[in-house]
């Protein structure tokens, strides 16, 4: 069946339905680790997922996805770290010369290979970022090779569309009409922030922030003496648990403190560079639009509120009827990507099967 995939900074997800309609998503850190073969013997005995190679003339061992996260806090500090094949969004070939390879082994052993001919692949890209400071023309070609290789025919769409495919914001027009695929959507990541303006499906205004959770655990990281990676845990089980609450911040606790002050900032910065958008190109509702956010990043309790709270002080041109949280905010992209591709592999048979009626009624 058709299949979706969210090339994000922190995880790569891939979702599809099987013949009996059930959608199963699967997921994946994008990361890596590196160990020395001695450890070989320990991570085949835990069935971690690694690969072996030579990196500046010695033998290695890479450790891939949670798998890595879980071995680089276990060794500690040292001079290796948890290393990322892609920063800010897109490919991170520039600072780490084995991006390449190993965001095409995550990303491969997440999509797995085709099950028929002609399956099609639909995986989300970043927008340029507004401040031009890079391009994703690299990016986009090469994730597009890395499932082309698998055997689908592959197209792209815009990580920010991709949730509003999957979770349908609505408004109504002068007359009354209900619009669907009407509102913005906001794609939260760890490398950048994703954000579009959409009109019945169709993006007519989309920008990207390179600006995400990892800035937020760096920053957080650097004030509380800590590594990003312990940064992570603790805001992923802190917030899991209930205790990390943007609605309600904990100034006691250092790093909750910290992760509130650097998540406000970055909300602050998004939204105001959304408001300028719309000023920039007079954008105007009759009535009001709903904001739907999704991602990694928007997972901790009261980041809903935290949105609204900061477009309200804003003052976007336009009411919002609210601010909702995708039902499943890490795998809402992949998806609307597999929404995107069904609709488009529809299309293609149908197409081909017009074509054939007409050959058949040309030759009689």
């Amino acid at each position: 069946m058709p299949i979706g995939c969210d090339f994000g900074t922190m995880f790569i997800v891939a979702a599809r339905k099987n013949k009996e309609g059930k959608t199963s998503v699967t997921a994946e850190r994008n990361c890596f680790f590196s160990v020395g073969p001695e450890f070989e013997d320990m991570l085949n005995a835990s069935d971690y997922r690694f690969v072996r190679d030579i990196e500046n003339g010695e033998d290695r061992l890479f450790i891939c996805g949670k798998d890595a996260l879980k071995i680089a806090n276990l060794v500690g500090v040292g001079k290796e770290k948890l290393r990322r094949p892609m920063a800010n969004m897109v490919i991170n070939s520039k600072s780490d010369k084995r991006a390449v390879k190993m965001l095409k082994f995550l990303s491969q052993a997440v999509v797995g290979p085709v099950e028929y001919e002609g399956e099609v692949a639909v995986i989300s890209i970043p927008s340029d970022p507004i401040s031009g400071e890079f391009n994703n023309i690299f990016h986009t070609n090469i994730c597009q090779s890395f499932i082309k290789e698998l055997g689908y025919e592959v197209h792209v769409l815009n990580e920010a569309l991709s949730i509003v495919y999957s979770t349908n914001p609505k408004t109504e027009d002068e007359d009354g009409e209900t619009l669907n695929m009407t509102g913005i959507g906001i794609s939260w990541g760890a490398g950048g922030t994703n954000g579009c303006l959409a009109y019945r499906g169709v993006d007519t205004i989309r920008f990207s922030v390179p600006r995400g959770g990892d800035w937020i655990d760096q920053q957080t990281a650097s004030v509380c003496s800590l590594r990003p990676s312990e940064v992570i845990v603790q805001k992923e089980k802190k917030s899991q648990d209930g205790i990390f609450d943007l609605a309600n911040p904990n100034y006691g606790d250092e790093v909750l403190g910290g992760l509130y002050i650097y998540y406000r900032n970055l909300v602050e910065t998004v939204v105001k560079q959304f408001k300028d958008e719309f000023i920039e190109k007079g954008t105007q509702f009759t009535s009001p639009i709903e904001v739907v956010v999704s991602g990694g990043t928007s997972k901790p309790n009261g980041f809903e509120a935290l949105v609204e709270q900061v477009i309200k002080e804003v003052s976007w041109p336009f009411e919002i009827k609210g601010v909702r949280r995708a039902k499943d905010p890490l795998s809402a992209t992949a998806l609307g990507c597999m929404t995107a591709a069904q609709s488009k592999e529809q299309k293609r048979d149908k197409s081909k099967e017009e074509a054939k009626e007409e050959a058949k009624e040309e030759a009689k």
